[in-house]
């Protein structure tokens, strides 16, 4: 959430890369003394470590063989993407198996809860950037849409929309509820502010998920059929405002086909996209001074492009693993009305959602692991 409005560094990415980095730090010294008594006390931990391990040596492997020692350690402006930064999610994958088995559940819910109120915070920002207070959070600067402190409305929206959940741990007397629904509904029309597609539509598809869950009634199944319907309608109407956007994805996507199977064992190294792919982007997006692509707008391709197939494996392994056992826990978690578990598998998916059309940024990549590694192994039975 952090920003430099007068840094001379980049803005947006640096402040956040630098506490991923002191942070991940952290963690490591706090993690080291307990790790071992973790793995040899639950079975869980030791698939998810495994498939971590196989990133790992991608990582390790896609370094050795960078052009540029310097880029793959650090990364590049204004990502940030490089050894350094996937070695911290590793850690904070970590940190949320740790997390959610040596804390207590009241301890848990503490931190999700904070960063439920990050996201207001971020909010409020967003509503005070149409005052041009700061010049460099100024909507204009973007088409007229809010992107806060995260540099860019998708991304944005993302963290609104991961976040926006947990701020319903908070259980307030009953005289003082509104206060919830107010800061969820300032989050909701802070997205619709972005104009992010992808966020947009998971949430009414979530809206539908969830009358169809309840659909008891001929009131809950017309309003599932009404936002089905809405669906339809906003999806063409975004498609045909926002039709470019996605002709440029699928044309990266198809472009950086040839340039993967050449190099699918190792990569093509830590953010090495915009070098690889300048020469074999169509002629449209090379002479478009508006797009400089240096990701894929799109997480599995990114790792498959930029470390290969090693840590492409360990990165799916530990998805499938995360999605597999969250599912799993899903019907139990309803019936005893665990709203932790299922807020936190609602961010993540929303997540997930976000980057099959978007690369991660470091502050989306961060809610990643560290969510991805808490449920992978929640909910337990708190041990010493």
């Amino acid at each position: 959430m952090f920003v430099f409005p007068n840094a001379y560094a980049e803005p947006f990415e640096f402040p956040k890369y630098i506490l991923l980095i002191s942070g991940s730090l952290f963690l490591l010294f706090m993690l080291v003394p307990t790790l071992p008594g973790l793995i040899k006390s639950t079975k869980e931990i030791q698939l998810p470590l495994f498939f971590l391990a196989i990133f790992f040596v991608g990582q390790i492997i896609a370094f050795i063989f960078h052009p540029n020692y310097s880029l793959a350690l650090f990364g590049a402006i204004p990502r940030y993407q490089g050894l350094l930064s996937y070695l911290s999610y590793i850690i904070l994958f970590i940190a949320g198996m740790a997390y959610a088995l040596s804390k207590s559940h009241t301890e848990q819910k503490k931190l999700f809860k904070i960063i439920s109120i990050s996201a207001i915070v971020s909010c409020v920002v967003g509503y005070l950037s149409y005052t041009n207070a700061i010049p460099i959070l100024n909507p204009l600067l973007f088409e007229n849409r809010v992107f806060s402190t995260l540099g860019n409305p998708n991304i944005y929206a993302a963290v609104i929309c991961a976040s926006m959940f947990f701020i319903f741990l908070y259980q307030p007397r009953a005289h003082y509820k509104w206060i919830i629904y107010i800061f969820f509904a300032l989050a909701l029309v802070s997205i619709i502010l972005s104009e992010s597609r992808s966020s947009i539509l998971f949430l009414i598809l979530l809206a539908c998920a969830y009358l169809l869950y309840k659909m008891k009634t001929k009131t809950y199944a017309v309003l599932a059929a009404s936002l089905m319907l809405i669906i339809m309608i906003f999806s063409t109407a975004l498609y045909i405002r926002r039709s470019d956007s996605i002709h440029t994805r699928v044309d990266i996507w198809k472009s950086s086909v040839s340039l993967i199977t050449s190099r699918i064992l190792v990569g093509y190294g830590h953010d090495y996209i915009a070098p690889a792919m300048r020469e074999v982007l169509p002629l449209s997006i090379q002479n478009n001074n508006d797009h400089y692509v240096d990701q894929m707008h799109n997480a599995l391709l990114d790792v498959l492009f930029m470390h290969g197939i090693v840590a492409f494996v360990g990165y799916v392994g530990l998805g499938y693993i995360t999605i597999r056992r969250s599912i799993h826990k899903l019907s139990s978690a309803i019936k005893t009305h665990d709203r932790l578990f299922i807020f936190c598998f609602i961010s993540l998916v929303s997540l997930v959602v976000y980057t099959l059309f978007n690369s991660p940024s470091i502050t989306i990549s961060m809610m990643i692991f560290f969510t991805a590694g808490f449920l992978c192994v929640y909910p337990r039975t708190t041990i010493s």
